[in-house]
């Protein structure tokens, strides 16, 4: 797989809420080729209110974004971005069955697909890199970019203990949730992402949460390789330092505005949900938790 400025490769995070995507989307921009600005389904809001990015600056004066806008308002008429909220439906779970059957209006499909690889092309030409993260999570977004993109696409599908996802909810988050509304949503999010990774089983990795925070190294070596990354300066940087800096990021998880990061797992979990509650969401849970083998 051979991407270019031009021609980048778009890596696709996928999974539930609370389960680590923003974590690896901050490490793979570490390295040098990469650029992973994090959930950028949520750009065009960002864009037309002119929010803050994670370094604090609105997008219109972060010197990350502004080389992007200029770029992007050279390539892509306003009134496309006008026409582009009506179109972003087509990306809820609900309409994956339709993604993946080809049932959707081409209209607006057409007009999805050119204005988020314009904008992931514009992203990797004003920082000379030959991949883009994007860490949005939603399915139906991986399923269109797989099903009907121009950019080489590699998904990766994150996991985590679904006893970890619940607890981690149950907290004063950005979207807190209650047990039942956790489980319920993290039933349908797995049942979409096992669907995608059946259908594009090639270019669809699974990584596990617990996995990736207990060895981060092998992790991203193997992420490297399905992606097409050179691991040697991701894997260097990781052997000399022990923090790693936040930079421009969309949204994301609440560390993104601390500026840098360091690996803990978040085990909370662990020490402070009763055996009682762990056994009922392992049981509630049990498909994703013996397909992902997870113990009770």
């Amino acid at each position: 797989m051979n991407a270019s400025f031009a021609d980048p490769t778009l890596i696709y995070i996928m999974g539930t809420g609370r389960s680590g995507t923003t974590l690896l989307n901050v490490l793979l921009e570490v390295h040098p080729s990469v650029s992973a600005p994090a959930e950028l389904l949520k750009f065009h809001a960002f864009k037309n209110e002119d929010r803050s990015c994670s370094c604090g600056k609105a997008l219109s004066e972060c010197p990350f974004w502004v080389p992007v806008l200029e770029r992007l308002n050279r390539t892509v008429p306003h009134s496309r971005w006008t026409a582009y909220a009506a179109a972003r439906a087509i990306e809820d779970h609900h309409n994956l069955a339709r993604v993946l059957l080809g049932w959707l209006p081409a209209e607006k499909r057409d007009l999805y697909l050119a204005l988020n690889e314009s904008l992931v092309r514009c992203i990797a030409a004003a920082h000379q890199v030959t991949h883009v993260v994007d860490s949005s999570k939603y399915v139906g977004r991986a399923a269109l970019f797989l099903r009907y993109g121009t950019l080489p696409v590699r998904i990766i599908h994150v996991v985590r203990d679904p006893r970890g996802v619940a607890w981690s909810f149950g907290r004063a988050v950005q979207t807190p949730r209650g047990l039942l509304g956790s489980l319920l949503y993290f039933w349908s999010v797995q049942t979409a992402c096992l669907l995608v990774r059946t259908v594009f089983r090639k270019r669809v990795l699974t990584v596990k949460y617990e996995d990736l925070v207990a060895d981060p190294a092998s992790q991203l070596e193997t992420i490297t390789k399905f992606t097409g990354i050179d691991p040697k300066p991701l894997l260097a940087r990781f052997e000399s330092a022990t923090e790693y800096p936040i930079s421009h990021l969309i949204e994301g998880n609440r560390f993104v505005r601390r500026g840098r990061f360091s690996i803990r797992p978040d085990v909370e979990w662990r020490e402070r949900m009763g055996w009682a509650r762990r056994i009922l969401v392992w049981l509630l849970a049990m498909p994703f938790a013996i397909i992902y083998r997870y113990r009770p």
